[in-house]
């Protein structure tokens, strides 16, 4: 395997995004699964344990909309607005806007910086993908979600049906909160496998 996939796959490292998409392009989904069952396992905290509404608004409806803004670095209240039709309260629309500004960043395709509030940017991978066809953005989407440690930990235990999830899931969740965040991360399993 490409040395631009180990590196970013075991040390988070890209340091050509053009080169490194180019590459997870060309490089079959079952080479990198079989890859990340190999390196070692990333920490896994609440904090990166995937939980989003929709999937497109924390993948290539993100990086649209950062692109069309010109990547200006919105806070999570405006990435909520942009998404989540008016008439919710504040928190609603931080709380939607900080789950789908983590999914993209877990996926590596922006960057969250802490000014004075959390702001978004796109990455350089993000900015990369998001010049490619929809198919294209899907298939890097899937093949970057085996970067999520929560996934990748699925994968290592051989993980395939709901309540083996969970279980994984409570070891780092309250009950109620691996239940809800289950459907996400299984929704990437069966990706993955493309069952999806």
């Amino acid at each position: 395997m490409n040395e631009l996939i180990t590196s970013y796959y075991s040390k988070g490292l890209c340091i050509d995004s053009e080169c490194f998409v180019h590459e997870l392009l060309i490089t079959d989904v079952a080479v990198i699964r079989d890859y990340v069952t190999e390196i070692p396992q990333q920490v896994i905290s609440t904090y990166n344990i995937p939980q989003y509404s929709s999937y497109e608004a924390g993948t290539s409806e993100m990086i649209s909309f950062l692109r069309m803004s010109g990547d200006y670095g919105p806070t999570y209240s405006e990435v909520g607005r942009h998404f989540l039709e008016p008439g919710h309260k504040d928190a609603a629309y931080v709380k939607y806007g900080e789950n789908h500004s983590k999914l993209a960043e877990s996926l590596g395709l922006v960057r969250i910086e802490k000014e004075k509030k959390r702001r978004v940017y796109l990455s350089d991978i993000g900015r990369t993908i998001e010049g490619l066809d929809i198919n294209e953005q899907k298939d890097c989407f899937i093949k970057l979600s085996m970067r999520i440690p929560i996934v990748q930990c699925a994968i290592k235990r051989g993980i395939v049906d709901y309540n083996a999830l969970e279980e994984l899931l409570r070891e780092y969740l309250s009950i109620s909160t691996a239940i809800r965040r289950r459907k996400n991360t299984m929704d990437f399993l069966l990706m993955i496998e493309g069952k999806e």
